[in-house]
This record gives structure tokens, sequence and C-alpha cells, in this order.
């Protein structure tokens, strides 16, 4: 039963993971569009930049660092108008709980993040209460359970918690950013070229190039 679960969740992350770029437009963006003139490269230019880099293996280490400027430079070169460039991320936390009371901690950057995910597959529920903060994050029943507790998080270190008695599998997704410059208050055009990866809990990122 375990492993049905794991290829549940595996298959969730999947899903979930392909809204990140999306999360970022809504919240970031003033107004956007991928509709580029005919005949301009600037797509083909950021795109050969982005990928020479991700096959020497560079561009994952900046996106890994978050470093949007350094990935900004390198654009730079090839593109004349004015562009920002941001690295929009899932830093993912999971693990499973069979009774007692038991806690977990994650990280949070306010400054940061989009929303914060809950995701819970319960195979048994006997009186469990399940909290995050100290705050319950409401009704959870046998099966699927999605929450959002972004409301709950607070700047830094996190807690979840389990309390009673049942058995499920947890998945704690943080959906969030950095930019490299502000965006300008008018419309703006968008690449994103999608940066996968395992390290440090982060499961799927994205660059985005914004053109203004």
């Amino acid at each position: 039963m375990m492993e049905d679960r794991k290829g549940f969740v595996n298959t969730l992350e999947a899903v979930l993971a392909s809204t990140i770029f999306l999360i970022f437009i809504i919240n970031v963006l003033p107004a956007f569009t991928t509709s580029f003139p005919e005949g301009d490269n600037t797509v083909k230019k950021i795109g050969h930049v982005l990928e020479t880099s991700d096959r020497s293996g560079g561009l994952r280490a900046l996106v890994m660092d978050r470093d949007v400027s350094a990935i900004k430079e390198d654009l730079e070169e090839y593109i004349t108008d004015d562009i920002s460039v941001g690295i929009s991320y899932i830093d993912e936390y999971e693990g499973e709980y069979s009774g007692g009371d038991e806690s977990y901690e994650f990280d949070v950057n306010l400054s940061r993040v989009r929303k914060v995910s809950l995701v819970l597959w319960v195979e048994q529920d006997n009186g469990l209460i399940v909290e995050v903060n100290g705050v319950p994050v409401g009704d959870v029943s046998t099966g699927l359970n999605e929450i959002d507790v972004t409301q709950q998080v607070q700047n830094g270190v996190n807690t979840l918690s389990f309390q009673d008695s049942g058995e499920l599998e947890y998945l704690l997704e943080s959906y969030n950013y950095v930019l490299s410059d502000p965006l300008p208050d008018q419309e703006v055009r968008g690449v994103g070229y999608p940066v996968s990866g395992d390290d440090n809990g982060i499961n799927v990122s994205e660059v985005s190039v914004f053109i203004w």
C-alpha cells in the first residue's frame, strides 16, 4: 500500500510542479504576454544562451544558488531590450506519520513565497490532528487532502505537527520566486525555461526572462 501512495505522490508532485510558472506570473507581473513581433529572434537568443549554460551545468548551479543577477549578465550581451530574470521554484518537504505526537520543521522566506500547499494522503484517521505552527489546518479525511496553509506560515522556521492517531504520507510544497529587477508598470514579454533537479529538496525550477 505504501508503494501505491509513493507512486501517487510522485505523480502529484509532477502536476503541482507544472504550475509554478503560472503562479509566478499571476502574482508578480502587472501585465504579461508571450507574444513577440514577427521576425523578432529574441526568444531564439534567450533559448540558445540558457541551453548552452544548461548543458555545461552552469545554469543549474546558478538556479540552485538563486543567482538571477549572474543569469541576467549572461543574457545582456545578446539582448538589447531591458530585461529582468526570475527564478520560480518549489521547496519540497515530504515524509510519513504513523501515530503519536510528532513534528517536522520547514523553512519559509516570506519575501519570496507565493503559496505553501500541504498535501496529505491519509490511510487511517483515528482522531488525527494536523497543525502548522500550532494552528489546526482544518478538517482532514481519509484519502487525498490538499490544503493551502500560506496564511499560517511565518518567516523562518515553521513546524508541521501531527497528534493522536493515524497513518499518512505528507508532501509540503512551498512555491517561491526571486527576481533580478523590479518589473515596470507596463506590459512585458516573457519566456520560460525549465531547470529540474533534486538538490536541497528542490523538485523543479523555472528560469523566466522578461523583456520590455
